[in-house]
C-alpha cells in the first residue's frame, strides 16, 4: 500500500464512494442513497440512537432515533425535523411522514402529526435538531419529503 502524496494517507478522500466499503482506507459509509446508521457508532452503545438520512439534493441530515411510544419525551422538542420511520416488509427503514414540531411540541405529538404517523405504519421517530431557522428546517422537510414511500400492499 503507498501513501497519497498530498495527505501523506495511504488512501485519497476523493476516491472513497460513500456507499461502499473499502479494503484499503478506513471503513467507509454503508448506506442506502436514503439512510444508514453512524457508522462512527457502529457496535457501540449509541449506534441506534443516531441514523442519517440523505436528502434527495445529497445532503446528510443527521438525527437522534426515538421510539414512537415515547411521546412525552419527545414533546420537550420545539422546532425540530420530526421524521415518522416504519419498516418494509425486509425490514428497511422507510420515512412516512415529515413534519416541524414547531414552537409548540407538546400540542404537535398530542395532536394530528402522531396519529398520522401512526396510521402510516411509524414505529419511531427520527429528529433532526440542527436546522436552526424556520427556513432551514423548510428545506430540510422538502429535501427529505421526496423519499418518503408508501407501504406496500
Amino acid at each position: 500500500m503507498h501513501a497519497v502524496a498530498e495527505t501523506g494517507l495511504p488512501f485519497d478522500f476523493p476516491a472513497l464512494n460513500p456507499f461502499s466499503v473499502t479494503a484499503d482506507g478506513p471503513p467507509a459509509l454503508t448506506e442506502s442513497p436514503a439512510g444508514a446508521p453512524l457508522a462512527s457508532l457502529a457496535g457501540g452503545a449509541l449506534a441506534r440512537r443516531f441514523h442519517s438520512w440523505r436528502g434527495t439534493s445529497g445532503a446528510r441530515y443527521i438525527c437522534s432515533v426515538f421510539a414512537a411510544p415515547a411521546l412525552d419525551e419527545l414533546a420537550s422538542y420545539a422546532n425540530a425535523v420530526v421524521i415518522g420511520v416504519g419498516a418494509d416488509a425486509a425490514g428497511h427503514l422507510r420515512i412516512v411522514l415529515i413534519g416541524e414540531s414547531g414552537q409548540l411540541p407538546d400540542v404537535f405529538w398530542h395532536g394530528a402529526f402522531a396519529r398520522a404517523a401512526h396510521a402510516a405504519g411509524a414505529h419511531e421517530f427520527h429528529l433532526h435538531l440542527l436546522a436552526e431557522s424556520a427556513e432551514e428546517r423548510r428545506a430540510v422537510v422538502t429535501d427529505l419529503t421526496r423519499l418518503m414511500t408508501k407501504p406496500a400492499s
